[in-house]
């Protein structure tokens, strides 16, 4: 793997770019505003071979072997330099990372090498002894990421597989026997959207403490089941309902956290190829995870360049962080613009390809109505104490 080679300029601005950029003439550019951080946190993509056969996957995800997934030493060498960088959060995802076979060695590699912190996303089960491991080779500084679609097989199976709910539950309670606590994420679909009071009440039983929402992105397999999608207002009446009963209960839904600390803020878009990026199986570098295998979005790969020139330097990364809200009219004239901040680019972009044909960075982000009326509904709650000095948001 490459890891120091300067690249000429010449070279690294032809790296492919999305050519979905919007016309921003008159209006600012993001990257004048909001200068380039340190990289804080990178998402490891180790392998797209998953068993889990998910009805929504934004990457597609399958269980066949792919011979240019990086070795071990590539993704510990690429580890190390990304900690030289200042990353202090690694993410570890897929596929399942666990049909790794050095898995449990990069976990080391992460924690106890390095000394940063790591999140896992699994999507298999997690047996006594698997558990029990990850406590010990973790070194204090694991999160593992689960998922469930529904408090009964009947909900989560019918996005999930047959028989996913059963493994999915006896995984989450070896972990939590362990000491290791996963947090929960639920994809919100049209089909599991009214269940998810009786969802809060279930992981509540089942000793979860924190849960998180993830919004259907228009990619990948979901094209081929677009009625999951869910209505935008139709979920704004449920996120707000379950927002007015969580009340201080003892389980945690982060959405709700991170759009409340939004209020403190000026916001534009979020934060993939600032402080955030990807690395997909390949080496492939990418502006976030969603973006991962996107040939639109891939700004170059760590078996050509380093990865600082490709976070820096690259034409994909450039323009991700030159685009800001203000190139959408909607989000121009909204009145909680910069509350708000215009949400997630790259939900936008998928859901505008995905109607349009074509893809564009200042689409309409496709849940408007459920962000804007969440921070409408705080806004009249709270008092707002805004602070000087434009953000981007953080991606949960």
């Amino acid at each position: 793997m490459c890891r120091r080679r300067r690249v000429p300029k010449h070279v690294a601005s032809h790296m492919p770019m999305t050519t979905a950029i919007p016309n921003t003439e008159g209006l600012y550019r993001r990257s004048e505003r909001i200068p380039l951080p340190t990289l804080r946190e990178t998402y490891l993509h180790l392998t797209n071979r998953c068993l889990t056969n998910c009805r929504y996957c934004y990457c597609s995800a399958n269980t066949a072997e792919d011979p240019t997934e990086l070795s071990t030493e590539a993704w510990m060498q690429l580890i190390g330099r990304l900690a030289e960088l200042g990353v202090a959060n690694f993410v570890f995802i897929g596929g399942d990372p666990f049909l790794r076979s050095d898995v449990m060695s990069l976990i080391r590699h992460v924690t106890q090498a390095h000394g940063r912190k790591l999140r896992i996303f699994y999507n298999g089960y997690i047996s006594t002894d698997r558990a029990e491991q990850l406590v010990e080779h973790s070194n204090g500084e694991l999160v593992m990421v689960g998922s469930l679609e529904g408090p009964t097989p009947d909900v989560n199976d019918t996005i999930r597989g047959e028989g996913n709910m059963a493994r999915s539950v006896q995984g989450i309670r070896n972990l939590i026997e362990a000491g290791l606590t996963p947090v929960i994420n639920t994809v919100v679909t049209s089909d599991n959207m009214d269940r998810l009071p009786g969802m809060a009440e279930y992981l509540q039983r089942l000793g979860i403490e924190r849960w998180h929402f993830l919004f259907p992105y228009n990619s990948g397999r979901m094209r081929q089941n677009p009625s999951l999608i869910p209505d935008e207002h139709a979920l704004a009446d449920v996120i707000l309902s379950l927002w007015d009963a969580a009340g201080d209960g003892p389980l945690l839904i982060d959405n709700f956290a991170s759009w409340r600390i939004r209020l403190d803020g000026r916001y534009d878009l979020c934060n993939a190829g600032y402080d955030l990026l990807t690395i997909g199986h390949d080496g492939g570098v990418y502006p976030c995870q969603v973006t991962v295998g996107d040939a639109a979005f891939r700004a170059g790969s760590v078996l050509e360049q380093d990865i600082e020139e490709i976070w820096g330097e690259s034409r994909v990364m450039q323009a991700v962080r030159d685009v800001s809200f203000t190139a959408n009219p909607k989000c121009r004239n909204c009145d909680v613009r910069e509350t708000c901040g215009g949400e997630c680019m790259i939900h936008s972009y998928y859901s505008g390809e995905a109607f349009s044909g074509t893809g564009s960075l200042a689409a309409d982000f496709p849940y408007c109505a459920m962000t804007g009326g969440f921070i409408r509904r705080l806004m009249a709650d709270l008092p707002v104490n805004k602070t000087d000095g434009l953000k981007y948001i953080e991606c949960t």
